[in-house]
């Protein structure tokens, strides 16, 4: 039953993170244009909004299907709030789904 809530979670968490990378507009309709993220978080070859989309948003549906489990630790929020110094107001929402991420992280750990 907990996993069962946890992918549940987890399938709730990428929607809203997809629908809030689409509202600000950083969405990409043909994520096949993305370079292949090099780096951590894709940082030398692509945006950081690019890399939510095409490796995290894969990965949290891949692991909610049962293919794989969460990474011991993240760091989603902390890094997200460093890319986006200065625009705070306009990405808090997708900080806050970043930190439920990372929540729910530390969670599968217990």
């Amino acid at each position: 039953m907990l996993w069962r809530a946890r992918m549940t979670e987890l399938i709730d968490l990428a929607d809203r993170l997809q629908a809030e990378l689409r509202a600000l507009g950083e969405w990409d309709n043909d994520p096949s244009r993305i370079p292949e993220p090099r780096g951590a978080f894709g940082a030398e070859t692509v945006a950081f909004g690019q890399w939510l989309q095409v490796v995290l948003l894969e990965r949290l549906r891949q692991v909610a299907a049962g293919d794989g489990a969460l990474p011991k630790r993240s760091m989603l929020a902390a890094r997200a709030v460093r890319e986006y110094d200065g625009e705070l107001h306009r990405y808090g929402a997708l900080i806050a789904i970043l930190r439920e991420i990372d929540e729910t992280v530390e969670r599968g750990r217990e």
